[in-house]
């Protein structure tokens, strides 16, 4: 069973960004996909005001696979918009337009905009 939940410990998102090679900034959150205590990929996100970033998706073993990405990216969304944000972007590098478009994004003015 995989489980997607917020990891709520300023050390524990630490620990598990450098275990999926992502830069840790504190003012960022982190979502985790998990199997018998294995993660399965990370998603980490900032919050500014009424607007969010997701700024990096990834996993020990490269690369993420596109359903864990899924799982968490829908995660994260369903929290931002449980918490009135007005505006989502998808900042995360290394992903097809194809799949950003896929999670709800559109292209606007070289950005990737939730609708």
């Amino acid at each position: 069973l995989i489980e997607i939940f917020p990891v709520k410990s300023k050390p524990e998102q630490e620990r598990i960004c450098l275990r999926c090679d992502i830069e840790y900034e504190t003012k960022s959150a982190v979502y985790v996909a998990s199997e018998n205590d294995s993660i399965l990929g990370l998603c980490k996100f900032r919050i500014n005001d009424n607007s969010a970033s997701i700024t990096a998706i990834s996993s020990e073993v490269k690369p993420i696979r596109n359903d864990i990405a899924i799982l968490l990216c829908s995660s994260v969304i369903n929290f931002l918009i449980s918490c009135k944000v007005e505006k989502i972007l998808f900042e995360a590098d290394g992903f097809k337009d194809s799949f950003i478009h896929s999670l709800g994004f559109k292209k606007t003015d070289d950005m990737w905009l939730f609708e």
